[in-house]
């Protein structure tokens, strides 16, 4: 985050899931309403925006386990694009929507259910429609362009209509991806493949247009990427020999984290694990490719769980985490590759959790930034989050979409005071600290706070919405270890007002951001 001079610039952003977005479907997308939203920011003097993964979500909806690393949900398609087409009119859509307009959670299967009939309807119209020579070969030229990812998950996704999600159970020769044998699939079922294709040419476009339009209002689109990946995904079915995995397919060892005082029976998250002396035999190619497709979408890339690089929590597939054991990472040899490769790293490294010096140094020898986040500034036991303490090298977070919102770790840490003595100085500490920055002319607890994170040293800063907003427990996202109720939140209009976009566009400016 520098000019072309070398010179440090700092700024600023909003968290905001493309889900999350307000609009007239079940879930938000990159239509009208994210379009407002740049503009939004723009007004608001931000910088960045950042996403959660967009990835295809499985039958639990949750972001970070999709069933590709290289694929959009189809979900996030912009509408009025078939309309610009010629393969809809707005009408048809609008029928389509029916009445699910600013919903104030986000509905997943019902997204999915009108997702599903918006595209066969469109689908049919494109087959039977006389493109443009403009319209075709864009739509070639996407093909060809992603044919490493597209041919694949586009197979995947053939062969999950016929034989289910888990590609584990499919006839041997499909789940050894065998070639003579998938030819013959896709020649059957060519109607359907090519559905899957025009499904991830619209979502891709779609993104590209809002992320071409984000560049024009001087704002670039953060993503997210999630280490692992699913089990039942295009990414370990296509690329079986990249992932520790038995005869079967299944994984001989899994992720996750150790017990810790925050979590005492630790965390197991069943992802495969990777086989990283066989990527390394294969010069990461698989790696490569994956973050190649990553940075066409974005212009910085959170890589979640970035100590796995370093050293991962190995759990045996039939064991509890009390079980597991860590074990090395790939290390610098892994980012000199991708450095080589990519020609610069736009990365941010989510490193949070029991950091080690070896993490610390991995990060600084490539020049990631970490990450700090404001909540954690106030335990006893690390002040390396507190906003006195945080460096240039990082990036500031007001909370994250997997901790309490701001205001409700403020309510949550007071209630708690009384209860626990640990927590109580966590509480004189947090309260003191307020008390000092209230005696500027800004009272309210969270804008005082959003005022402090502008001001730290931290080259870039990024306030969940929800924070903004004040919410407290409303504003949620998710809550680690838990499968219910989560990824639903969702904004409105209303909360995209002139007043908050001038008040954070003064802060900003303020803070020299």
């Amino acid at each position: 985050m520098t000019d072309k001079y070398g010179n440090r610039i700092k700024s600023s952003g909003i968290f905001l899931p493309l889900a999350s977005l307000p609009g007239l479907w079940p879930c938000g997308r990159a239509d009208k309403y994210a379009f407002d939203f740049i503009d939004f920011l723009s007004q608001a003097g931000q910088s960045y925006w950042q996403v959660l993964p967009l990835g295809p979500m499985d039958d639990k909806f949750c972001p970070y386990s999709a069933i590709s690393a290289m694929a959009i949900d189809p979900l996030y398609i912009d509408p009025n694009l078939f309309v610009t087409w010629g393969l809809l009119f707005l009408e048809d859509i609008q029928s389509i929507a029916g009445l699910s307009s600013h919903a104030e959670k986000i509905s997943y299967a019902e997204a999915t259910r009108l997702n599903h009939t918006l595209l066969k309807i469109a689908f049919s119209s494109f087959v039977l429609a006389e493109l443009t020579s403009k319209q075709a070969s864009q739509f070639e030229e996407f093909c060809h362009q992603n044919h490493f990812w597209l041919e694949d998950f586009s197979l995947y996704q053939v062969l999950s209509d016929l034989f289910g999600s888990d590609w584990r159970l499919w006839p041997d020769a499909l789940k050894c991806h065998d070639q003579s044998q998938l030819k013959e699939i896709a020649f059957e079922q060519k109607n359907l493949l090519l559905f899957h294709k025009f499904c991830q040419f619209f979502a891709d476009l779609s993104w590209q247009s809002l992320r071409a339009y984000a560049h024009q209002r001087g704002i670039k689109l953060m993503g997210d990427m999630p280490i692992y990946v699913n089990l039942k995904s295009a990414d370990v079915w296509s690329h079986q020999q990249s992932f520790s995995l038995d005869a079967q397919g299944s994984p001989i060892d899994v992720s996750g984290v150790p017990p810790d005082p925050m979590c005492p029976e630790g965390q197991k998250w069943f992802h495969p694990l990777y086989d990283w002396q066989q990527l390394k035999n294969t010069g990461y190619s698989y790696w490569t490719s994956k973050l190649k497709r990553t940075l066409k979408l974005y212009d910085l890339v959170r890589l979640d769980h970035f100590i796995a690089f370093q050293r991962y929590f190995s759990i045996p597939f039939d064991k509890d985490p009390s079980h597991g054991h860590w074990r090395d990472g790939p290390g610098a040899p892994f980012f000199e590759v991708m450095q080589k490769a990519l020609g610069s790293l736009p990365f941010v490294a989510e490193d949070l959790g029991t950091l080690t010096p070896e993490v610390t140094a991995l990060r600084r020898q490539f020049g990631i930034p970490g990450m700090g986040v404001f909540i954690f500034g106030f335990d006893v036991s690390d002040v390396s989050h507190h906003p006195d303490r945080v460096l240039a090298e990082q990036v500031y977070y007001s909370s994250t979409h997997d901790t309490p919102t701001l205001m409700e770790w403020w309510a949550s840490s007071e209630s708690q005071a009384q209860i626990s003595p640990s927590r109580a100085l966590e509480w004189d500490r947090m309260s003191n600290f307020l008390l000092t920055l209230k005696k500027t002319d800004e009272t309210r607890e969270n804008w005082v706070i959003i005022r402090r994170i502008l001001h730290s040293e931290a080259q870039l800063t990024l306030f969940p919405l929800p924070d903004l907003l004040g919410l407290k427990g409303e504003g949620r996202i998710n809550i680690p270890g838990t499968e219910v109720g989560n990824w639903l939140y969702r904004s409105q209009v209303a909360d995209f007002s002139d007043n908050l976009a001038q008040e954070l566009a003064h802060y900003t400016e303020e803070a020299g951001r």
